[in-house]
């Protein structure tokens, strides 16, 4: 599943350098988790893991502002993507291992209008990505459109031919 590059925060990609946790005003309020991270204005958002230029200055991004940072395409430069497949799952389980197919799929079809993106939950920092779309159960695939709005949610393994559906 290496192939498949998830986005935890911008910060993350850049430098691996945050420390995540909710504000106590904002305990159980969708979208409001922040990150304090050590990274710079410019970076990676293309989801490559290439390091962007550092800086010593703190930031504070919260979850909602990094998907739109990330996965907004209306503020993008045209030619980018119409849809962002978000895969949420874990390595090791049964049915995340049977989406690794239908994601390659998808992948390699709409490769110039759908950025797939597998987030793996075992690995630290992304339970505030999974709390913010509120994933319950792996797996569970998000799909955002070009504004990074939910347009279609599924819960456990869906076939190709069906989430294609989403895309048309």
């Amino acid at each position: 599943m290496e192939k498949f590059l998830f986005v935890f925060l911008s910060c993350v990609v850049f430098l691996g350098a945050c420390e995540s946790k909710p504000a106590k005003s904002d305990v159980g309020t969708r979208g409001n988790v922040s990150a304090t991270c050590s990274s710079s204005a410019e970076g990676d958002v293309s989801g490559n893991g290439e390091a962007g230029i550092a800086s010593s200055k703190k930031q504070t991004v919260n979850i909602a502002d990094s998907i739109e940072m990330l996965y907004n395409y209306t503020k993008k430069a045209k030619g980018s993507y119409q849809y962002t497949f978000l895969e949420f799952g874990a390595v090791g389980c049964e049915a995340c291992k049977n989406m690794e197919q239908v994601m390659e799929e998808v992948k390699v079809k709409y490769k110039d209008k759908v950025q797939v993106r597998f987030i793996n939950l075992m690995k630290k920092g992304t339970g505030e990505w999974a709390d913010y779309f509120e994933v319950q159960t792996i797996p569970t695939q998000i799909i955002l459109d070009s504004a990074a709005n939910v347009v279609f949610r599924h819960v456990g393994y869906i076939p190709t031919e069906e989430l294609e559906k989403q895309f048309k």
